[in-house]
């Protein structure tokens, strides 16, 4: 592992947390697992998301957090609204955190700056140096073109719209700037198709804490049939995947399965399918503790929306998986031919009723678990990412 002590900065457009923004939060852990000097700085919109930033202060060395009022970011998505900007990175424009940025950089010097997701990429300009990275981590021009197969009504039009803003926006960034990070190689590829430059990009995966792992396995229980899902449950590609299942899966299911939603957030008209059978937690503390209590994550997506993270958290707990082609997508090749996937719903259904015929057992879990801890531990992930940076920064 490398062994200088770096001084890092992380700008992010919200606070961590082990669910929709479990990315950040595991960069921070390594970076200080690592040994290096952590300060971060990020936008929060209301008192929830504040409390987040608490309970994450003893993680990092500085938190400077910015309000960003939800009534200011809805002003500047609605100027935007006429302009070529994507309206996510309309919702992050602050001057508060331009003057923070700038006046930090006056102050401190950072042996590398970490700007997270491509709607962070407008702050760039407080920095001259080159050692400043702009982390994509999906490509959402990728995301807004797969949603766009699925939404209908206003959703539809304000996904075209996305989609083509951000494709327009990522190009121009990735071309501009010399340091892109994105999470695959399969997005990397879809954005260089669209003529972003090759030689910019670095492939950062997503990464586990392989330390959380369960060392022993679940013990299924002989009754009922668990299945499970989560995430955040106001994302439409979530949304739909839940609505597609309880449609269109879960009515064809013997009596003894039941299926939970873990997530905050899920609309009204999702919960209205709530019965003894359908249940709906929303946010839960303990991801991993919670997982232990199910048979088979029923990985449904329906359109494309960075699920890789679901699959890994799910082979570290020992929690057999069926996925769509979509939910793997970007997954190393040897975990992509070996997890059990679906492309209709008639083989969905078999497999889940073939699953609980074989006991609940899932041949090759084992294995699947150990290529997913050798690949995808964080930790390594990062000491890789800070040893290319150092090799680029010999001063």
């Amino acid at each position: 592992m490398t062994t200088k002590s770096l001084k890092i900065l992380m700008i992010l457009p919200s606070p961590p947390n082990h669910l929709n923004r479990i990315r950040s939060l595991n960069l921070i852990r390594s970076f200080k697992k690592l040994g290096h000097y952590v300060t971060v700085i990020s936008l929060y919109k209301n008192a929830k998301e504040k409390q987040q930033i608490d309970t994450i202060k003893h993680l990092v060395d500085y938190y400077h957090s910015i309000y960003q009022p939800l009534r200011w970011s809805i002003i500047c998505c609605l100027v935007a609204l006429f302009l070529p900007i994507p309206l996510r990175v309309a919702f992050c424009f602050s001057p508060a955190l331009y003057r923070k940025l700038l006046q930090i950089n006056k102050q401190v010097s950072y042996d590398l700056i970490y700007l997270k997701r491509c709607r962070m990429a407008q702050y760039r300009r407080c920095f001259k140096g080159n050692n400043v990275y702009i982390d994509f981590t999906d490509s959402m021009t990728k995301r807004y073109y797969n949603i766009l197969q699925v939404s209908k009504g206003y959703k539809k039009l304000l996904c075209r719209e996305e989609y083509l803003k951000h494709r327009l926006y990522e190009h121009t960034i990735a071309n501009k700037h010399t340091k892109i990070i994105i999470c695959s190689k399969s997005d990397r590829d879809y954005l260089v198709q669209l003529w972003a430059k090759s030689q910019h990009f670095i492939v950062l995966e997503n990464g586990i804490r392989t330390e959380e792992r369960s060392l022993s396995k679940r013990k299924p229980k002989p009754s009922n049939i668990r299945l499970v899902f989560w995430w955040v449950m106001n994302v439409e590609t979530n949304i739909n995947s839940v609505h597609y299942f309880l449609d269109e899966i879960f009515p064809y299911l013997p009596k003894n399965f039941t299926y939970t939603v873990i997530g905050p957030n899920p609309p009204e008209f999702l919960k209205l399918y709530k019965s003894k059978h359908i249940n709906f937690l929303g946010h839960i503390n303990n991801l991993q503790e919670e997982l232990k209590q199910y048979d088979l994550f029923v990985c449904s997506i329906t359109a494309w929306a960075g699920t890789k993270n679901k699959v890994l958290q799910s082979l570290l707990s020992w929690l057999p998986l069926v996925s769509s082609p979509l939910g793997i997508d970007g997954l190393d090749p040897d975990l992509q031919k070996n997890i059990n996937t679906y492309t209709t719903s008639k083989e969905l259904i078999n497999y889940i009723q073939y699953f609980a015929k074989q006991n609940k057992r899932s041949c090759g879990l084992e294995k699947l678990r150990n290529i997913a801890i050798d690949k995808y531990d964080i930790t390594k992930i990062v000491d890789t990412f800070i040893s290319h940076h150092l090799r680029c920064h010999v001063k």
